[in-house]
């Protein structure tokens, strides 16, 4: 954001344009010339630290769709710390924002004053290094203002806006009256202070110290009000503008402002100035190796300042703290080593989805020689939701078969319930010993039976319609051949699927009647000796219905070098960046599904590294987690002592008190992990421990081998080593700096096994205590 009082209109720059003060003269009268000057004020500088570079750039709200350009991210790759001003972005959208590896990010965004769809203004962003652990400073930073610290320096990112324009709405203080009060802070503690930023000013080659500060040449010969208020804060503060420094030479001169305007009669003219600078005080100096101004590029109208700073070895000493205890570990025995084997054995016998559907549904005896059967299958509902509603369920094998059929659907009147029925009964009236195909225009109906039905069983059977689905399983396993499903559109001119369709809606109005919808109870399934394990249950549909993962287009061509669009200060490129990512949305517009999942790949929070070291984490949470010797005065000693010795009087095995076989002595059987599965199908996303293992992957192994080695821990009193050991996590507290080790809760992750066992012991006491 800028007024007309900031930029001049000139030519290109020349020698002619830089301007020296009256006071860089010799005594006969000739001017000082800059080399000579350079050599007169050279800074000894800090022989030891680490060399660290800065890249200061206003990049007019540009950052997000230049963050998508790999020319962009690759130059801003070559700096250890950028500081961004005039980012627009909103709150917290910084997290969504795709870094290069080995960045942290800082950001301050200024409130939408409406809706969130509001244009965002201002913002700061400053992109660090992970490895120089710079930390958040959050007492000094403030609307356009961002202050990180690096060891003894305090590093200023700022944007002020131009003189008069209006900050009331977002900004509880005049921002040129913040950044003087938190430089002042961070003097008064006695940091380093550099000041980069667009300050919106324009101070030509004015010095505060004329004596003490060396001359400054300026390309820009022009003083307005803001850069007075600049002189003023570098005055107060004894800060010295390193723009046109002659300790730097010709590099530091250059406009960091230049703009081209085009008028209605199609002259064209350009507008330059100097408006973003880096002040430093005098022990900031001392570090300061180089300061350069580049030229205007195609990704901003704004040039990048650049600073080489030496940080020194030399910093503060912080509290080291008490060492670390070392954790407890459980030391493995013979017992131990079992189990370890039992607990492997049991998660590498986890079946694969077609392994597990095999063994599912049996073997397949007869699959070839024969030809085979095909029948279309419907459902129907008539006033479907409705207190009235009825369900009927069509079966149809050819014409004039005698095997088609109407039937009224019992139990629950709806739609689902009679598409199964008709499939079960097209099972139970085919040949068991030819392949028989099943036409159907549900695919729910088709996927529960083919990739849900083992994972319903082993759960319990807590699914809709599980009574009819659970005889659907129990024919198919009696079967001796094969069951294909193929999904056929609905009303799509299929004369077999609307006559199914006929005989479903003549089944819906036949009246209710006692009798079950199969008269023959399922046969007992076939052995699974003998025969050959096959594919004995298909279908032509995936098991999901969600459309693909939407990836960016491929480029049609190699990505545009960004200088070849210098007219506009890459305008152009800007505008093919960003209708990239429209034409991204574009695409993906006609699926729902797909079309989130691209705006939600641009907006979502990307996995950032942790803001503070897991040195000071861990310093923290022992504190938390160990008692403190001696305790507080509040603390009840002799409570904890009594506990202690009841605790210890435990015997590590006891007997039930209680009748053999109830409650507490039975072992662990397959209705018990059915229950456990049923109750954890909404956790699948909880964490794992140490073992890698989530609760996603438990559900995958079979019933029967859970059991084995739950009841082997039981048995033998004793668990695999790795149950022992939790992982200790911190969760941010919402509001809270995170770089703060208070500022994060502390959370145990065990294992996924143990809790699955531990809930089988709650069941158990619980049981116990309903009873009684």
């Amino acid at each position: 954001m800028h007024d007309s009082s900031l930029s001049s209109s000139v030519n290109a720059p020349t020698e002619h344009s830089v301007h020296t003060t009256h006071s860089d003269t010799r005594d006969d009268g000739t001017s000082v010339q800059p080399d000579e000057l350079i050599t007169e004020c050279n800074t000894v500088l800090p022989s030891n630290g680490r060399q660290i570079s800065i890249r200061c750039w206003n990049i007019n709200g540009r950052l997000a769709s230049n963050l998508s350009h790999p020319a962009f991210v690759s130059e801003i790759s070559k700096y250890d710390v950028i500081l961004f001003q005039e980012t627009h972005l909103l709150p917290d959208q910084e997290l969504s924002l795709p870094l290069p590896p080995g960045y942290d990010i800082y950001a301050v965004a200024r409130e939408p004053s409406c809706s969130t769809f509001d244009k965002p203004w201002g913002g700061v962003l400053t992109m660090v290094r992970s490895d120089l652990n710079a930390e958040k400073d959050e007492s000094l930073s403030g609307p356009d203002l961002l202050v990180l610290r690096l060891g003894c320096l305090s590093l200023f990112n700022a944007y002020i806006l131009p003189h008069g324009s209006p900050w009331a709405a977002w900004s509880p203080i005049a921002p040129i009256d913040k950044l003087n009060q938190s430089v002042a802070v961070a003097r008064f503690r006695g940091d380093a202070v550099c000041v980069n930023g667009d300050l919106n000013g324009r101070t030509a080659c004015r010095r505060v110290d004329p004596h003490a500060h060396p001359p400054r040449f300026s390309m820009d010969n022009t003083v307005n009000t803001q850069g007075r208020e600049i002189l003023q804060l570098a005055d107060d503060h004894n800060l010295r503008i390193l723009n046109g420094d002659v300790h730097f030479g010709n590099g530091s001169w250059g406009w960091t402002f230049c703009q081209k305007r085009v008028f209605k009669n199609g002259t064209e003219k350009w507008c330059r100035s100097v408006i973003d600078y880096a002040l430093c005080d005098s022990v900031a100096c001392e570090m300061v190796q180089n300061f350069e101004v580049l030229p205007v590029g195609p990704w901003s109208d704004h040039a990048p300042l650049v600073l080489d700073i030496l940080l020194p070895d030399s910093l503060p000493p912080t509290n080291p703290g008490k060492e670390f205890v070392q954790a407890r570990r459980r030391e493995a025995n013979d017992s131990n080593a079992y189990l370890d084997v039992l607990l492997r054995e049991t998660v590498e016998s986890k079946p694969t989805p077609q392994q597990k559907q095999a063994r599912f549904y049996g073997p397949v005896y007869d699959d070839a020689g024969r030809s085979g059967v095909q029948v279309y299958t419907d459902g129907s509902c008539l006033h479907n939701g409705m207190r009235n509603a009825r369900a009927g369920a069509g079966v149809y094998f050819g014409p004039n078969s005698p095997l088609n059929a109407s039937l009224r659907v019992h139990g629950d009147q709806t739609n689902n319930r009679g598409e199964l029925l008709a499939i079960l009964y097209a099972i139970y009236s085919a040949p068991s010993n030819r392949a028989l195909t099943v036409y159907s225009d549900s695919q729910l109906s088709i996927r529960s039976i083919v990739y849900w039905a083992p994972r319903n069983a082993e759960m319990g059977w807590k699914c809709a319609n599980a009574d009819i689905l659970k005889d659907i399983v129990s024919w198919i396993r009696f079967r001796t051949a094969p069951v294909r499903f193929v999904y056929v559109k609905a009303h799509a001119g299929n004369s077999h699927n609307e006559a199914a369709d006929k005989a479903a809606k003549n089944g819906a109005l036949i009246p209710l009647c006692s009798n079950s919808y199969i008269s023959h109870p399922a046969p007992p399934p076939l052995p699974r000796e003998g025969g050959y394990i096959s594919t004995k249950v298909s279908c032509d549909i995936p098991e999901s219905s969600e459309a693909p993962p939407v990836h960016p287009p491929p480029p049609d061509s190699p990505p545009p070098d960004p200088y070849c669009y210098a007219p506009h200060h890459g305008r152009t490129l800007r505008r093919r960046l960003e209708k990239a990512n429209r034409d991204r949305l574009t695409k993906a517009s006609s699926n729902s599904a797909a079309f989130w999942k691209v705006y939600r790949s641009m907006t979502d929070p990307k996995p950032r590294p942790p803001a503070v070291s897991l040195a000071k984490l861990a310093q923290c949470f022992q504190s938390r987690m160990n008692t403190k010797d001696p305790p507080p005065k509040e603390f009840n000693t002799e409570y904890r002592n009594a506990v202690e010795d009841f605790s210890h009087n435990i015997p590590t095995a006891s007997q039930s008190l209680y009748h053999e076989g109830e409650t507490f002595s039975r072992p662990v059987t397959v209705e018990d992990i059915e229950w456990a599965k049923e109750h954890l199908r909404t956790h699948y996303n909880t964490a794992a421990g140490v073992d890698g293992l989530h609760y996603a992957e438990i559900m995958a192994i079979e019933n029967e081998a859970l059991c084995k080695l739950i009841n082997e821990c039981i048995n033998r009193n004793d668990a695999p080593v790795v149950w022992f050991t939790a992982i200790i996590a911190a969760i941010p507290k919402k509001d809270k700096p995170l770089s703060v080790a208070d500022s994060y809760r502390t959370v145990g992750l065990e294992s996924c096994f143990l809790k699955l066992v531990c809930l089988l012991i709650h069941k158990r006491i619980y049981s116990w205590a309903e009873q009684r």
